[in-house]
């Protein structure tokens, strides 16, 4: 089944869904708004069944994302198609692949949150400090 999100027309979808939320004033849960699409028949019956799916996939998804006794989590998406592997079965090549895409990840979240930040200060005239990212290289100690 084809993913809705990455549907041509999901574009449309989403434009649809923005303007509800702003229909209704623009603060609400996402179930809430969901509800409220669904309700309204925004979506068509093969769109709900790829989003019955896809809330199945984030489920299992947040289940292999646990964090284990050790702090670290018990699986992670591999290589290009994303699939799932526990930890204990990576190769050297898959952890370098994990820790690269953790790297990038953090560097996008940093990225988003000085924007948020700069946005913050253009609407209210202050925003709240946000730590710099840095990398710390490792030392031994002595």
């Amino acid at each position: 089944m084809e993913n809705v999100l990455e549907m041509p027309s999901a574009d449309g979808l989403q434009e649809r869904v923005r303007a509800l939320f702003d229909e209704m004033g623009g603060r609400m849960t996402a179930r809430t708004l969901a509800e409220m699409a669904l309700d309204r028949g925004i979506f068509d019956d093969m769109t709900v069944e790829s989003f019955t799916l896809r809330g199945a996939m984030v489920f299992v998804k947040k289940a292999l994302k646990v964090k284990l006794e050790d702090g670290l989590p018990k699986a992670k998406p591999i290589g290009e198609h994303k699939t799932w592997v526990n930890r204990y079965l990576w190769d050297y090549a898959e952890f370098c692949d994990v820790i690269a895409n953790e790297s990038i990840g953090i560097v996008a979240d940093h990225k988003e949150l000085r924007g948020l930040r700069e946005w913050g200060l253009d609407r209210f005239g202050r925003a709240p400090e946000i730590p710099e990212l840095l990398v710390l290289a490792e030392t031994e100690a002595a």
